[in-house]
Parts: structure tokens; sequence; C-alpha cells
């Protein structure tokens, strides 16, 4: 049994550095998702009714005019006090852009998930050389 185990560990082992290697390979361009930005000046109960029903994920970045200001996750808003939703703002909410938050174009998937992963929210915004927002990467499909 011992044998099958080890056998069955070195299998499982050698396809997930098989898989992380193919994802070297690859850019996020060429796996992003559509960018679903949430504008920092609605307030929470303007994204819950108008955006939420429609994309069903757990991180929004925030950006006006494509730029990147920050991201909202939504745990962190759902711990608001319900009756403050009509009240507080996105920008109030979300968490300020930091470096681990996003990676620019030509940047490998590997290393955007593992990003996605380190930065404790599960998933990175993808900018243009300009600066302009173009996608998203999350750590899990």
């Amino acid at each position: 049994w011992a044998m099958m185990v080890g056998l069955f560990l070195f299998d499982s082992a050698d396809g997930i550095i098989k898989e992380v290697a193919k994802m070297e390979h690859i850019a996020v361009e060429d796996r992003m998702m559509l960018a679903i930005p949430a504008d920092p000046g609605s307030t929470i109960q303007e994204f819950i009714d108008g955006t939420l029903p429609m994309y069903r994920q757990a991180v929004f970045p925030v950006a006006r005019e494509k730029r990147l200001l920050g991201m909202l996750i939504l745990r962190e808003m759902r711990a608001l006090p319900q009756g403050e939703w009509r009240k507080k703002k996105i920008a109030d909410v979300m968490r300020p852009v930091i470096a681990e938050h996003f990676v620019e174009v030509g940047t490998s998937l590997g290393s955007a998930k593992e990003l996605a992963v380190a930065n404790g929210i599960g998933a990175v915004a993808v900018i243009d050389r300009e600066g302009k927002l173009v996608g998203m990467i999350f750590a899990k499909p």
C-alpha cells in the first residue's frame, strides 16, 4: 500500500508541477476576465442593486475612467450594517490600491495567480501599459 500511495502522490505532484509550468507561458491577457468596475462615488446600495445581481464574484475593482483606485471585497462590505448601505460610498469601504492588487499586461498567468493568493483577496486587476484597467484574474476559476 505504501508504494501505491507514494506512486499516487508522485503522480499528483508531477501533474501540479506541469500545470504551473504551463501557466508560466500564458500571459494574463490571454485568460483574464472582463473587469466589472465599481464606481467609487456610488453608494453600497446602488452597487448591490445594480451590479451584484448580474455579476457573481467576491472581488470587484474600483475604478474611475479606467484608473484603478482600489478593490471592493464583498465579505468586508457585507460586514457593514444594512442601515449604512444607502449612506456609505464604495470609496468608503474599498481597499485602496497597492502594488499587490494588480499586474500589467504581459505578466505570466502563473505569477498573477500566485499574487492573487498572496494578497489575501483572491484576485488581481490587470492594467495596460498606460495604467488603465483592462481585466481581472482570479486565483480560483
